[in-house]
């Protein structure tokens, strides 16, 4: 593709980039509401308390006062009600993201992207093709997708060498703590 060609395609798919990064927004706001809205974490720990709470307020009906037990009960329902909201919250979250996910999908597949392969066309990879093209790092999508997938590759080396690092260091300082228990028995 020439030079110019390529710049005219690039900026004619420039409104579904835009697209695409405002999808991504709010998919990634989505992904953490929906972390947060977690109903196995909060049956966990607050399921017991509810428990609890409903146990202390129905004996305290019987031999208690009933201020006890209205509130241990009031205490119960309150935390059924946050369980049922936060549940509907979680619910609502996951269908607007598949909904999101289509509109992700409608957008790779428009025709102002013809000018890259399907495997390129999300937002991420999008951004930095189009930005090493037009900042002259590179003359065409072929010699722009392999600067993106050696760049790509160094990162994940580079990440991997990082994990390994934080786990020799996590595993030095266990094997500290072991040793300074050791020395206390």
């Amino acid at each position: 593709m020439e030079d110019y060609n390529l710049m005219s395609a690039i900026e004619e798919s420039m409104p579904v980039i835009a697209k695409m990064k405002e999808v991504c927004e709010e998919t990634e706001k989505l992904e953490k509401i929906k972390a947060k809205s977690g109903i196995r974490g909060m049956c966990i720990l607050g399921g017991p308390f509810m428990v609890f709470c409903l146990i202390l307020g129905i004996c305290g009906l019987f031999d208690l006062d009933f201020t006890g037990a209205f509130i241990c009960l009031g205490l119960s329902g309150t935390f059924f009600y946050w369980v049922y909201y936060r549940r509907k919250r979680f619910k609502k979250c996951c269908k607007r993201i598949e909904e999101l996910d289509q509109e992700q999908k409608k957008l790779s597949n428009d025709d102002r992207l013809s000018w890259i392969s399907i495997n390129y066309r999300y937002y991420y990879s999008l951004t930095i093709i189009t930005g090493y093209i037009t900042n002259g790092r590179a003359d065409s999508v072929k010699e722009a997708i392999n600067l993106f997938e050696k760049e790509r590759r160094e990162m994940v080396a580079v990440n991997a060498a990082v994990s390994a690092a934080e786990q020799a260091r996590n595993a030095d300082a266990l094997g500290t703590v072991i040793s300074i228990i050791r020395r206390f028995k």
